[in-house]
């Protein structure tokens, strides 16, 4: 009686997953399983890299009020400061000008893990891509000398760059999230989060997307993103 029971249990659940299965459709439900599995990995390394910088953004901001108290910094703090500066493409950083703090407080600091996820789902086809199965390049990046990744079939004639070779996905968020933080193409991201920074606001994912207009030569690629990040629900990660 008890083997009849789990073979009737296991039978109803059969015909279940049939009737959903032909509702929604089973690649639809295995997708749905990968989506999820994609977000937190990416999501995941996201927090992990964001957590890095800002530790690194508290350091130097603590160093900025004893610059504006007048209070000297020791020589320690101003080789972490250079070292920091160059990380970040800051060239010839001066500490006793305010310019150079300004930089700082402008490249030093996170991308909501939302838009990270977003724009990972975006440019690698939720990991499915070439590019990130044979080079983990979750986000189109280009690099600039030769065997630095491998060539995209469509490269235009003459052109030299490649598609950028990472070690593993926590790479390619680095990458990407430095990409965001230093490229002159990417000004008016930094100066609309570090203005949600001075008025003490979250960062605001959505807004912060409409600047990534440069991203891709996609007239609506900023609305694409956001589309993203609203359908699957990608906020909720912020803040967490």
């Amino acid at each position: 009686m008890i083997k009849i029971k789990s073979f009737f249990r296991l039978f109803v659940v059969f015909i279940l997953f049939l009737l959903l299965a032909s509702f929604c459709g089973v690649e639809q439900l295995i997708m749905d399983a990968s989506a999820k599995q994609f977000i937190a990995e990416i999501s995941s390394r996201a927090k992990t890299v964001n957590k890095e910088i800002i530790s690194e953004r508290q350091r130097m901001l603590t160093l900025e009020k004893k610059y504006h108290a007048h209070q000297k910094i020791n020589a320690r703090d101003i080789s972490w400061l250079r070292k920091l500066a160059r990380e970040y493409n800051i060239k010839s950083p001066n500490f006793q000008h305010s310019d150079s703090w300004h930089l700082l407080e402008l490249r030093v600091d996170e991308v909501p893990p939302s838009l990270v996820t977003a724009q990972a789902i975006n440019e690698s086809a939720w990991g499915r891509s070439h590019f990130a199965s044979k080079v983990n390049n979750y986000f189109g990046q280009h690099c600039a000398h030769k065997d630095c990744g491998i060539v995209p079939k469509n490269r235009p004639v003459g052109a030299t760059f490649e598609v950028a070779r990472f070690l593993n996905m926590t790479e390619s968020v680095k990458s990407y999230i430095h990409n965001l933080n230093t490229n002159s193409y990417y000004v008016n991201f930094r100066l609309l989060r570090l203005s949600m920074r001075k008025k003490d606001q979250p960062l605001d994912a959505i807004s912060l997307a409409e600047q990534l207009v440069r991203y891709a030569k996609h007239p609506q690629y900023s609305d694409i993103i956001q589309g993203i990040m609203k359908k699957y629900n990608l906020l909720s990660l912020d803040g967490v």
